[in-house]
C-alpha cells in the first residue's frame, strides 16, 4: 500500500506475468472503503462509479490527464488488508453484530489507474533537496521546471475544457508527476460535465472541492446556499 485516506488507499501493482503484453508494467490499484456496500443499487458505489464513467465515456485519454483503466469488485487481498488501517481491517473481517470473524472477508469496490509516483507538492520537494545537494540553496525553484509543469497543467486544462468536463479541485495533491517528468491531472472525484451551459452534479457531489483552493464565485455560491439552508432551518417549526 502507497497512501490511504479516508476514502480509500492506493497500491502500487506490477503485472508479472510473462505471456502478458503488460509484463512489467506498473498500474495504481485504488480500494475504496465501501466493504459491503460495493453493488450498483448502493449509493455510495454510485458516487465512485459516477466518477469512473466520466473518465472512460466522456474523457479520451490524455498525456496530462490522469488513465482509467477500468473498476471491478472484490476482497482485499489478505496481504494488502494487513497493512490497511485498523476500521478498515475490522469491517472487512468482524461480523458488527455478532463480534466474530467473518467466513471470508467483504467484497470492495477497486479501480486501476495509471501509475503515477509522486505528487506535485512532492516532486517540488525532491527537486529542493537535488539542488541543495548540488550546493544550491534556493527559495524558489528554477523558472524553467516551474514553466513546464505550469504548461503540463494547462495542457490537461484544456483537454477538459474541450471535452466540456471541469475539475473544481485542482491543487498540488491533485496534480501528479509521472516518471517520465509529465504533470498529469488526478483525482477526478469533484469533476463535472458542463452542458448548454448547465453542471450536472453526480449523486453525493458538493457545490465544489477543497474550500481552501475554491475559486472566489464558487465559494461565494456556497455560502449563499449555507445561508438560505440555515434561514429555512430556523424558520420551519
Amino acid at each position: 500500500m502507497v497512501a490511504a485516506g479516508a476514502n480509500g488507499a492506493v497500491c502500487e501493482a506490477v503485472c508479472t506475468r510473462d505471456a502478458s503484453v503488460l509484463h512489467g508494467h506498473t498500474f495504481a490499484f485504488k480500494c475504496m472503503f465501501n466493504m459491503g456496500l460495493s453493488r450498483p443499487s448502493a449509493a455510495v458505489f454510485d458516487q465512485f462509479e459516477s466518477e469512473y464513467r466520466l473518465l472512460s465515456d466522456f474523457l479520451p485519454r490524455h498525456d496530462h490527464t490522469m488513465s482509467f483503466y477500468g473498476q471491478y469488485v472484490a476482497a482485499v487481498p489478505a496481504h494488502v488488508l494487513s497493512e490497511m488501517p485498523e476500521f478498515v481491517r475490522n469491517v472487512a473481517t468482524v461480523n458488527p453484530v455478532t463480534g466474530r470473524r467473518r467466513r471470508s472477508p467483504l467484497k470492495t469496490q477497486w479501480a486501476v489507474f495509471e501509475w503515477l509516483p509522486v505528487t506535485l507538492g512532492e516532486w517540488a520537494r525532491q527537486r529542493f533537496q537535488q539542488l541543495e545537494a548540488a550546493g544550491i540553496v534556493a527559495d524558489a525553484l528554477p523558472w524553467r521546471d516551474v514553466a513546464e509543469k505550469a504548461l503540463d497543467v494547462a495542457r490537461g486544462l484544456r483537454h477538459l475544457e474541450e471535452h466540456s468536463v471541469v475539475h473544481r479541485d485542482l491543487k498540488m495533491d491533485n496534480v501528479m508527476v509521472a516518471s517520465d517528468g509529465r504533470a498529469v491531472l488526478a483525482d477526478f472525484g469533484t469533476a463535472v460535465r458542463v452542458s448548454d451551459g448547465s453542471v450536472q452534479l453526480r449523486q453525493g457531489q458538493s457545490v465544489g472541492g477543497n474550500t481552501a483552493h475554491l475559486a472566489p464565485e464558487v465559494n461565494d455560491a456556497a455560502s449563499r446556499m449555507a445561508h438560505a439552508a440555515h434561514e429555512t432551518a430556523v424558520h420551519v417549526p
